[in-house]
């Protein structure tokens, strides 16, 4: 999946305004957990990248929600399936710092990008 420049900016701006409380959203259902808050936050991110054309148009609270939404039910599917949830969220034992917008786009930017569905 290969974003378009204007795309990437606006889920960089959306980075910006939500990241870090959705941060800390995700801190309180992992049990404080930075390493798996951040993961969870990084796939609401990853999935709305997937599902921009659906919330491009919708207002700065409706896409707050839809990003809450996506890093509760993705918790919730750790709680279900604890052994794909530690599997899939502990790949990496480097956690990228929640103020550091630049590595986190990065990483949306390789996941989303042509040669990581290859």
């Amino acid at each position: 999946m290969r974003l378009p420049p204007e795309t990437r900016r606006q889920i960089a701006a959306l980075w910006e305004l939500e990241a870090e409380w959705l941060v800390r959203y995700a801190m309180v259902r992992t049990g404080e957990d930075q390493s798996a808050a951040e993961d969870l936050v990084q796939t609401a991110f990853l999935a709305a990248a997937v599902q921009w054309n659906s919330l491009v148009d919708r207002t700065d609270d409706e896409r707050r929600n839809w990003l809450r939404s996506v890093v509760h039910h993705k918790w919730v599917d750790g709680i279900r399936r604890p052994a794909n949830w530690s599997d899939s969220t502990r790949r990496s034992e480097k956690s990228t710092p929640v103020g550091d917008p630049i590595s986190w786009m990065w990483s949306l930017h390789v996941l989303t990008s042509n040669a990581a569905w290859r």
